[in-house]
């Protein structure tokens, strides 16, 4: 059995499996790091199609894996993968890439149609990839840039032209010759080119020998700028290990003699390093091929090296200031000098090795202190002999005098932390910094203008006014005051309105706007701004008090609005400072919108007539704006809504549903149905129109597809007789003489009553299909057919009073709108109802309707003195869950506390009432092309009521994506296990399964298949699926056996869900916020209602 379970494991489960989804593969992650940009669709491919491969989801994009058959096993599966993988390719894409491909939803369609539009064919690709190789040039870079470039750019053309990786001789010359090729191009792309005539003075043929050798690297970008056109030259070979292969020309040039000796000390030194005996004879060989120089001349000039510093340090000295400055290093551990004079204190330390830039290494020999002044003291300076610089360490220095050090982009200040004054500066010379003290920097500022900005700077960056008293300062002409970068960064502020004397010719030609605020002190109505007009004509001012500075907009329109109205003038231009209030969204289209070519009215609907107020109610078509206007030219000959978009306005007339109070009239006097207008009963044929009952009818129209339609009952005429009130049994008799005489006329026609709904009838004859839905006297009606519609009509209007009140809009307090896509219903008029009796209207809306782990059973707090209104609060949403479904779970632990409510029972109905504030006008979504396949889900929280230990059962079920049934309430028995509590609940799913099934086999559907039911127990599952009876269910009643029976006929069939997307778990607990609204939009709930 085990090796069956083994084999029976899911493919989402199957780490091996490509359905495998790990806890890291979440849909926030991106399938590359670089985003995909158009012209780098090679290299993001190459990386997309690792990262799929470590995955295991290659076979989801070449096409192995195809989407499977809706109805199949493994759709789920694979359309939880396929929509990981969309997120993941859409992650990795630009934003104007991302957007021509949203629209997609499969992966492997985003991916053919990326690859249709960037992937270039090889040849155009490898041409172009030549060409900018060829073209491309150092620049200014460094070598390792420069090389790197390339090296990217070689990398692509072996990938998209590979070589042929054999062993044989012609195998080995092709990637020689490449390699010569990828030589020749590095070299014509160096800097100077034009000094390099007839040879190259260094090539590289081993990418990583560059970074394996940092010293050769460093001193090629500085030797290049050293040598001078090159004649007569000779070569020599130097050997550093298999595979590099330097080569250094050499030139007869004698100003290029020491810079080539140069390089052969350091080659001498690496090769006495690392006892290397190739390239001491590359230096002999060397040697002795420089035309013009004797031996004995070149072992002078050789010996002259050998006691000079080293060599990086002679080519450094060529662009460094005298060896008494100092370098300010942010790279030195420690300061370091190669002079003794200096030092104020010093003593002998052990020899310290220290690592120069060149890669050589020497030691330090003593150390001490050396005074910079400003009382700049250096501590643990250290002696480097031969030292051809000064470094000052940054991180030392920050220590020693306790500032701070800032770096720009052309200067360094050393500032004091405890008086913020600077003590020292950096200035940059040839690409370092040098330190210069203060003192040195005043000596040396002997122009005027030097003069004025070092006490401008001095004094703490002051005005023009105090420096005239200094006398040093007096004397220097305004002319040579110069701007200071500093008082511009830190002192700018907003400039004020241009300075200017034109005016506007009239009255609102021109206004002024400001705003003012935020006050530390708000006013008595909770104000901080106000927003300042000034007419430029009039100089008269308005000012307005404002909450925020959004109140901009509309102030701004209203004061427009108001010049319109009393004055008779239009603002023609609005002059502010450009703030972010009045370049908004809402502004510049109020702006753009206030032209000559402007429309000059708007496209609305009728609504009726506002009460008090002169003119009609409209509705604007374009904006969704309801407003009322004085000026509107009726076109009764067009109609927008023909086919309803949106749930309509109450109906004139409200759902009067009879109490049934009247008594039982006389023979004489027929019974009355949904009115006061009598009825009278009788045999075939039906009684005439002129003596039958009123009866609210729904209209249909007839076509293609089903219309339901639905309506109220019409008022009574005022001219029929009384009813005859009755008390006692004789009440309850006019509702069945109604229900049998109805039934009798149904039956008649050849309508069959539902055995799954006593109140569903339907006829069904060929092609033909009509149902009716009978609440009291209210019908609606839906069919497929217009001619038997109207005959069926045309039957009953003979048999009743009728009044057809047209497509379905409002119906017990439900709305209904309808559209191509599917059928929307909502209780948006009857949730804002609640709202304004309970005087929550204007409340905050709260996110969620009932707080996490809320404790509600065991609160203690004082009881309510009157719970007649709370008991009334509670009843109204009961209702409001047939189309709420997201406030099913705290309307079911609300209604527990009827009896005793307390304070904390009523705040938490208020915040159900606020989160219905939230969004009033939310409700179910209908699809109209939803597949007829019933999905359900169970769920079950064990031992949840803390007084009676007894679990709640919720469970959800869907017409594929059309919620059709949901239920919270709490188990009859306690439970022994969590086991137990989901298997009751599976039991009770099952039952409503059973009763859905039958009642669409009423409408004509035939579900053939088995019903999925979905659970996220484990142990519940295995009881239902196992028929061996065990310790653990021989408890439990009978009853819940009804599972597996449904299970052993085949009439469901179970699957597990994971908890996070268990539907059901919503109607058995109080969720947190981010879970709650991601189970409600799994619900089926949509808002298609603008926020209140």
């Amino acid at each position: 059995m085990a090796k069956d379970a083994e084999t029976s494991k899911p493919k989402h489960l199957d780490p091996t499996s490509e359905y495998y989804l790990s806890s890291q593969a979440n849909s926030g992650n991106s399938l590359t790091k670089d985003t995909l940009k158009g012209d780098n669709y090679v290299a993001w491919e190459q990386s997309a199609i690792l990262t799929l491969k470590s995955h295991n989801k290659l076979a989801f994009i070449d096409g192995r894996i195809t989407k499977p058959d809706p109805e199949s096993e493994d759709f789920l599966a694979w359309d939880i993968v396929n929509s990981t993988l969309c997120s993941w390719i859409c992650n990795s894409l630009d934003p104007p890439i991302h957007a021509t491909v949203s629209r997609l939803n499969e992966a492997k369609l985003i991916w053919d149609s990326l690859k249709t539009r960037y992937s270039i064919p090889n040849r155009p690709r490898i041409y172009k990839l030549w060409s900018d190789a060829s073209m491309t040039t150092q620049g200014g870079a460094s070598v390792i840039t420069y090389y790197t470039k390339l090296l990217g750019m070689w990398e692509e053309l072996l990938t998209l032209s590979p070589l042929e990786s054999c062993g044989c001789p012609k195998g080995t010359e092709k990637m020689n010759r490449y390699q010569d090729i990828q030589t020749y191009q590095f070299l014509m792309g160096l800097d100077d080119k034009k000094s390099l005539t007839g040879a190259s003075l260094v090539a590289v043929t081993l990418p990583r020998r560059l970074v394996f050798m940092p010293k050769m690297g460093r001193l090629l970008h500085g030797l290049l700028a050293l040598f001078q056109p090159l004649q007569g030259i000779q070569t020599v070979h130097l050997q550093d290990g298999p595979g590099a292969r330097f080569v250094i020309g050499w030139v007869t040039h004698r100003r290029n003699v020491i810079a080539a000796l140069v390089l052969l000390r350091l080659a001498s030194a690496a090769a006495t390093q690392n006892n290397n005996p190739s390239l001491s004879q590359a230096q002999a060989a060397a040697t002795s091929a420089l035309p013009g120089l004797t031996p004995e001349q070149m072992q002078r000039l050789i010996t002259f090296l050998e006691s000079s510093p080293s060599g990086t340090n002679s080519l450094v000295g060529k662009s460094l200031p005298p060896t008494h400055t100092w370098l300010i290093d942010r790279g030195a551990s420690h300061h370091m000098m190669g002079k003794l004079n200096f030092f104020s204190s010093i003593c002998d330390i052990p020899p310290s090795p220290v690592s120069l830039p060149d890669g050589l290494q020497t030691n330090a020999i003593k150390a001490g202190s050396v005074s910079l002044g400003d009382g700049i003291t250096l501590r643990h300076m250290l002696y480097v002999p031969n030292l051809a610089v000064n470094l000052i360490s940054v991180s030392c220095l920050a220590t020693d005098a306790n500032c701070f050090v800032a770096f720009s982009n052309d200067i360094c200040v050393l500032q004091d932390r405890t008086s913020k004054s600077s003590i020292g500066l950096g200035k940059m010379h040839r690409g370092v910094f040098v330190f210069q003290p203060l003192s040195t920097a005043t000596v040396a500022s002997v122009s005027e203008s030097e003069s004025y900005e070092l006490w401008h700077r001095r004094m703490g960056h002051p005005s023009s006014q105090p420096l005239i008293h200094l006398p040093t300062v007096s004397v220097v002409s305004p002319s040579l005051k110069t701007i200071c970068d500093v008082c511009c960064r830190a002192k700018h502020s907003r400039t004020v309105f241009p300075d200017s004397t034109s005016r506007a010719m009239d009255i609102f030609g021109l206004v002024h706007c400001d705003i003012w605020g935020p006050y530390r002190v708000s006013t008595i109505s909770g104000t901080k701004y106000f927003l300042t007009i000034v007419d430029d004509y009039s100089r008269a001012v308005w000012v307005y008090l404002m909450h925020d500075k959004g109140q901009t907009g509309t102030l701004l329109q209203n004061f427009c609005n108001m010049v319109h109205t009393q004055f008779g003038k239009l603002v023609k231009i609005i002059r502010s400072d450009n703030g972010h209030e009045f370049d908004s969204q809402p502004m510049t289209q109020f702006y753009n919108d206030h032209d000559k070519f402007s429309p000059r009215s708007r496209r609305c609907v009728f609504l009726g007539y506002p009460p008090g107020k002169k003119g009609w109610r409209v509705y604007d078509l374009e904006t969704n704006q309801v407003f009322f206007s004085r000026d509107v030219k009726f076109e009764e000959t067009v109609f927008p809504f023909t086919t309803p978009l949106g749930p309509s306005p109450t109906p004139a007339t409200t759902t009067f549903c009879p109490a049934w109070d009247c008594a039982e009239h006389p023979t004489a006097s027929p019974p009355v149905i949904g009115g006061d207008t009598p009825l009278v009963t009788g045999g075939d044929p039906p009684p005439s129109p002129a003596a039958t009952p009123s009866l609210g009818l729904s209209g249909i129209t007839a076509g293609p597809d089903p219309e339901i339609s639905s309506s109220a009952s019409p008022p009574s005429s005022p001219t029929a007789p009384s009813p005859t009130l009755g008390r006692g049994k004789r009440q309850k008799k006019v509702p069945s003489v109604l229900k049998d005489y109805l039934s009798t006329a149904l039956r008649s026609y050849g309508f069959l009553q539902s055995h799954a709904d006593h109140t569903l009838f339907t006829y069904r004859k060929g092609d033909v299909f009509l149902s009716v839905l009978v609440y009291v006297d209210d019908l609606t009606l839906a069919g497929n057919n217009s001619t038997a519609y109207s005959s069926f009509k045309k039957y009953l209007n003979n048999c009743f009073k009728l009044k057809d009140l047209g497509p379905l809009k409002y119906f017990l307090g439900i709305e209904a709108a309808r559209g191509p896509c599917g059928l929307f219903l909502s209780q948006r008029k009857y949730a804002l109802d609640i709202l304004s009796e309970s005087g929550l209207s204007a409340s905050k809306p709260a996110a969620f309707p009932m707080e996490q782990n809320h404790g509600l059973a065991l609160a203690g707090g004082p009881l309510l003195s009157d719970p007649g209104p709370y008991r009334r609060l509670i009843g109204r949403p009961v209702y409001l869950t047939i189309t709420r479904p997201d406030i099913c779970y705290a309307v079911h632990v609300l209604s527990q506390f009827m009896q005793s409510p307390r304070s904390q029972h009523w705040d938490a109905a208020l915040q159900v009432l606020r989160y219905l504030k939230a969004a009033p006008g939310q409700g179910l979504f209908l699809p109209a092309n939803s597949p007829l396949q019933i999905y359900a889900f169970c769920d079950s929280d064990w031992a949840s009521c803390p007084l009676t230990r007894r679990s709640v059962t919720g469970n959800f079920v869907s017409l594929r994506n059309s919620p059709i049934s949901w239920r919270t309430k709490k188990q009859p028995t306690v439970s022994r296990s969590s086991a137990e509590a989901e298997y009751r609940s599976m039991a009770v799913t099952t039952c409503e399964l059973t009763w859905l099934k039958s009642f669409l086999l009423s409408l004509g559907v035939h579900h053939d298949r088995p019903i999925r039911l979905f659970c996220d127990n484990q142990a519940a599952l295995h009881i239902a699926s196992n028929p061996v009876f065990h310790e653990r269910t021989k408890h439990i009643e009978i009853d819940c056996h009804y599972v597996r029976e449904q299970l052993l006929a085949a009439n469901i069939s179970t699957a597990h869900v994971r908890t996070a997307h268990q539907v059901a778990d919503i109607f058995t607990k109080a969720l947190g916020r981010h879970q709650f609204h991601y189970l409600c939009g799994k619900l089926g709930i949509r808002n298609l209602f603008a926020p209140t």
